[in-house]
């Protein structure tokens, strides 16, 4: 342990050098500015949390490899073996460990690193960038305070949070409570099974022994402590799982839902980005594909993603259904069937747009329209008009229409069961000799009959048995693939495979400090709309965005007053309130977007522009460090920084696999044809910072190569005569456009702001940028050289028309076992190019009420409600308030 804490104090002492000339120099002027300089990266509680993280997150491979890699740099055979020549001060000298090298050597070598033409030593400076600059940007000293956040104007928690959640959340949370049992506590130590027996059955849940197993040799093979029975088996909690949960409780079926995670009431989320990604996210949020290219953030709690995703709520776009109806052979696509589920899933979620703009929105919107192409709002399940800036963290103000504060209270008042603390190993499967249950002829030789599931620690699992004809996986795009490959299930090699990811990366544009992103109020304020602000309903995806191959976007159409209330929402500059020009954690997260690059009326596969979710932690570990002085510089200007999200809809797929301990490996590297659609993204994202007014922009690349900094009055370039409208950092006209007064906004900042050029960036007028831009076309996107990320995952399980290329009928039932049905985004025939969680929902949705009324015809049960009574033979009232 000494060891390897030793050789991560001297690479993150390389990473956050203390800077003591700097501090010195602006501490009079800016304490806080002075206490980051002088910050030091040994800290050894933020090391051992760090060390923690690789214990306790990473799969067995990666943690073997880093701590080989960690003691290969403390000794000096292995830093000769890693570093060559420079392992050696003189030509006569022995060779010297990395962790004993000087400051200035270990700096040098990280340099060498990242952007070395051997991908393993890109591999391991990003894997140490990632996870110690991530822990100690958001590292909370005992008493709740960070000299780095405080000097980054970062407020650590919503300053606006409420004692309690909106009252719909309350009562909806306390509806899920009443129905819910937590067996993370339960293992197989003594008496264990018998306190979790009692537990499910005090809920009302069927508890069947040991002994009581005699009709079902499957699951008697399984040899389970103890087991439950239901009607249905819903694995997974998120999007699609509470979709399905509510269907088919509402339709008189006894339903029981597996998660994994634990329950996180809005009351008690911490909002703290640290303790939020260990609770409430996949892997700890360092999840990331076979080769380290691309880091996949997913929900890990009750409720899925839906809990801490951004809030954006497209319906499917119309050229994707009509792709998915004639190439994937899915005509219900393009049925009235689907029609209904999506307008069924967005009344809801209370879908609509309308919402005030943050300061990254506005600014994003801003050089949108200075360059005069698509921009239009994104539509949102948020019932708070003014969002508070922390949903990737969860909602603690209890706005966010997830599934918990939706489906899922309305499956559990429906009379569903919830289990948490439980993770679902594999589908219990027996001879499929009931009946004829082929379809088109493929015949089924295999049935489900219920689901394995452990609870408590993986040392000594409690193994619980979940008897259900009927099985419905919903555990995601990861996890749905592991299931059922862990139960014996490829479906020919097909599950697992057409795994899309909707890559990411971002742009930067670094903004004038100084000035104030402050909202309008708007009339009406803090009332929850129930229709989009706009006086209409949020309709189909084109005819919201507008005509996708306009360069307006539709703007032109749009009516008088339609447009004042746009305004109205905009923020616009303040001058002289302290704290950041753009404060980029603050408001509402993803307002704006544009297609302009989406290529909607072509192939239908390009990249989208949004404002993503960007606290500091993530914000530390994904930006360029060229150098831990440029790196400290950077942060320093974090709250003056706008980050605008490029994301791609992915035409080449990679794949899910399991090791040999039964856990999901993605294999995924970014093709070259979606790297040409990232590429356009990433020139359209540039040129719209700095139509917005930054004076500096950026990509993510490890290299001084990914920035610019405009140095000359009026040189930020806006479309074609190279004068930006200003945008957000507009004196005159915060709507963008031809006002002249506007024009060059970018360049005066510039002019005024040499000392916040970031060192090392190119510099110059508007030829330069063009150069520059033609520099980073070049570049491209150079494997872990970039950060990548995903939040969306699709495709694993997906739906068709034959056997031969996919897992599942258009019913969602596994073409090789009866009763088994994938119902989540893995079921999705191809990446959406948007935000899938509305096409999630509207899927499941629509399979589910079909297997409903399937299953109900099947039993002859009352399609009332009544059918769904428990073990004591009484209907069961829910024991919290009506929603």
């Amino acid at each position: 342990m000494e060891g390897r804490l030793a050789s991560l104090r001297a690479v993150a002492d390389a990473l956050i050098p203390p800077l003591e000339e700097r501090a010195a120099a602006v501490s009079t002027v800016d304490p806080r500015a002075a206490a980051l300089f002088r910050h030091s990266g040994c800290s050894d509680e933020v090391l051992y949390k760090v060390i923690e993280l690789i214990e306790v997150r990473l799969p067995p491979e990666a943690r073997r490899e880093l701590f080989l890699l960690l003691r290969l740099m403390g000794s000096r055979l292995g830093s000769m073996l890693l570093l060559g020549r420079a392992a050696f001060s003189s030509r006569l000298s022995l060779p010297t460990s990395f962790r004993d090298l000087p400051r200035q050597q270990r700096e040098a070598v990280l340099q060498a690193w990242s952007a070395s033409p051997d991908p393993r030593m890109r591999k391991a400076f990003k894997g140490l960038k990632s996870l110690i600059l991530s822990v100690q940007f958001s590292y909370l000293a005992p008493d709740g305070t960070s000299d780095l956040l405080a000097a980054m104007r970062y407020p650590i928690t919503d300053p606006q949070r409420p004692a309690l959640p909106a009252p719909a959340a309350a009562a909806a949370e306390t509806a899920v409570t009443a129905a819910l049992v937590d067996l993370s506590a339960h293992d197989s130590s003594p008496g264990s099974a018998a306190g979790a027996g009692a537990a499910l059955a005090a809920k009302g849940i069927r508890v069947l022994w040991p002994g009581d197993f005699g009709g079902s040799a499957a699951a008697a093979r399984e040899h389970p402590q103890l087991a439950v029975q239901c009607d249905v088996v819903v694995v997974g909690s998120g999007a699609g799982g509470g979709v399905v949960a509510a269907n088919l409780a509402r339709a008189g079926l006894k339903v029981v839902v597996l998660e994994k995670a634990g329950f996180v009431p809005a009351r008690e989320m911490s909002l703290q980005e640290g303790e939020t990604f260990r609770s409430m996210y996949e892997q700890g949020g360092i999840l990331a594909s076979e080769d380290a290219s691309i880091t996949v953030l997913a929900g890990s709690t009750l409720g899925g993603g839906t809990r801490v995703n951004w809030c954006a709520s497209f319906k499917t776009p119309a050229h994707v259904r009509r792709e998915w109806a004639a190439e994937h052979g899915l005509p219900a696509f393009a049925s009235p069937a689907y029609d209904e589920a999506l307008e069924a899933v967005c009344s809801r979620l209370g879908v609509h747009t309308g919402f005030k703009h943050s300061g990254m929105c506005s600014a994003l919107q801003g050089g949108l329209q200075g360059l005069g192409v698509h921009c239009e709002e994104v539509p949102r399940n948020c019932l708070n008009p003014d969002c508070g800036g922390h949903c990737c963290l969860g909602c603690a103000r209890g706005g966010k229409q997830d599934t918990v504060n939706t489906w899922l209270a309305d499956a559990c008042q429906a009379g569903a069961r919830i289990i948490t603390g439980v993770s679902a190993e594999r589908v219990i499967l027996d001879s499929n000799t009931g009946g004829d249950r082929s379809k088109g002829g493929h015949s089924r030789g295999r049935k489900a009959v219920g689901v394995l599931a452990l609870a408590g620690t993986t040392a000594a699992p409690l193994r619980l048995a979940i008897l259900a004809s009927t099985v419905v996986s919903s555990a995601g795009t990861i996890h749905s693939p592991a299931l059922l490959l862990r139960s014996g299930i490829s479906c020919g090699g097909a599950v697992g495979t057409n795994l899309r990811l909707h890559p990411c990366t971002c742009v930067v544009g670094v903004f004038p400090p100084g000035h104030r992103q402050q909202p309008q109020q708007q009339q009406g304020q803090g009332q929850a709309p129930q229709q989009p602000a706009t006086g209409r309903p949020v309709g189909d995806l084109e005819d919201l965005a507008g005509a996708p191959g306009s360069r307006t976007g539709g703007q032109e159409a749009q009516p008088q007053q339609e447009q004042q209330q746009q305004e109205q929402r905009r923020l616009h500059m303040v001058p002289g309130q302290e704290g950041g020009s753009i404060r980029c954690w603050e408001g509402t997260l993803m307002s704006i977007f544009s297609n302009q690059v989406g290529d909607w009326e072509g192939s239908g596969y390009g990249s989208l522009l949004y404002t993503p979710a960007v606290h500091p932690g993530l914000f530390a570990a994904a930006a360029p460090w060229v150098s831990g002085e440029d790196h400290k510089e950077l942060m320093l200007q974090y709250a003056d920084c706008c980050i605008v999200l490029v994301l791609v809809r992915d035409q080449d797929a990679g794949r899910v696999t399991i090791d040999r301990s039964g856990r999901p490996r993605i294999h995924y590297t970014l093709s070259k044809r979606d790297e040409g659609s990232m590429n356009k993204g990433i020139e359209l994202g540039l040129r719209c910072m700095a139509a917005a007014g930054a004076h500096t922009v950026l990509t993510m690349l490890n290299s001084p190569a990914g920035r610019f900094a405009f140095t000359q009055l009026g040189d930020a370039p806006g479309e074609g005569t190279g004068s930006g409208s200003g945008g957000a950092a507009g004196s005159g006209n915060p709507a963008g456009g031809g006002d002249s007064q506007a024009n060059g906004a970018a360049g005066d900042a510039a002019a005024g702001q040499q000392e916040a050029v970031l060192a090392g960036s190119a510099a110059g007028g508007r030829e330069a940028f063009e150069s520059y831009l033609e520099r980073v076309a070049q570049t491209g996107v150079v494997p872990l050289q970039m950060p990548l990320f995903c939040a969306h995952q699709m495709g694993t399980c997906r739906l068709g028309a034959s056997p031969t290329m996919s897992v599942t009928d258009m019913s969602g039932e596994c073409w090789d076992v009866a009763g088994l049905f994938c119902m989540d985004g893995s079921a999705l025939p191809t990446s959406t190019g948007v935000n899938p969680m509305i096409s999630i929902e509207a899927t499941a949705y629509m399979l589910s009420k079909q297997l409903g009324a399937r299953l109900i015809k099947a039993t002859g049960a009352a399609n009332s409600g009544g059918g769904n009574k428990w073990h004591d033979g009484k209907r069961r009232a829910s024991p919290s308030p009506k929603l």
